[in-house]
């Protein structure tokens, strides 16, 4: 599927409830409208499958941003999402927001923010991160456009018996399909 100009590029955030408001505060952040930030509590009408939708949303993001800390690791929502991203070879951008939190065993070789030993810069690492994605999924949409408009159509060269032969059974095609009881004859 070829990537179209003006498709976001989309984050998936996995967090606990009760580090909703940093959560908020990096969907703030991230004001390029070239950039769609998934967040189950506001992104998902009331009424919707979350189970279905999560797993869908982090299918097809381009960036699972985890948020890290003693209540996302205690979350089997946030676990399974962690496996989920895992699983779908998603790229996965740790953030640490609390000292002595080890990440889960399936991430621990990934490097990861500190925000509590860089509490001014995680943010503005997110926020360039977040602005990378968007440009490299932009300048891979506009390559894409770029070669979809130089594109030469394939002209077939048969001789004059390869087109007989290719009108030959054209006409057998239509004639088996045609005739009563379609393929295979008629008559049981």
């Amino acid at each position: 599927m070829a990537a179209q100009a003006d498709t976001p590029a989309k984050v998936f955030v996995s967090y606990a409830t009760a580090d909703l408001a940093t959560v908020d505060m990096v969907k703030k952040w991230s004001t390029d409208p070239q950039v769609e930030v998934f967040v189950a509590e506001h992104s998902a009408p009331a009424g919707t499958a979350l189970n279905d939708r999560i797993i869908a949303e982090i299918q097809g993001c381009d960036l699972f941003l985890l948020m890290w800390s003693a209540e996302a690791s205690k979350s089997e929502y946030v676990l399974q999402e962690v496996g989920v991203a895992v699983g779908t070879n998603r790229p996965i951008l740790p953030v640490v927001l609390e000292q002595g939190v080890p990440l889960p065993a399936l991430i621990v070789n990934l490097k990861y923010l500190d925000a509590p030993r860089y509490p001014s810069e995680w943010l503005v690492a997110v926020q360039r991160r977040l602005d990378e994605m968007a440009q490299t999924k932009q300048s891979a949409a506009a390559q894409v456009t770029a070669q979809a408009k130089t594109a030469q159509p394939v002209q077939l060269k048969l001789s004059g018996v390869e087109v007989v032969l290719v009108a030959a059974v054209i006409v057998l095609v239509i004639l088996l399909l045609t005739t009563k009881g379609g393929p295979g004859g008629g008559a049981a």
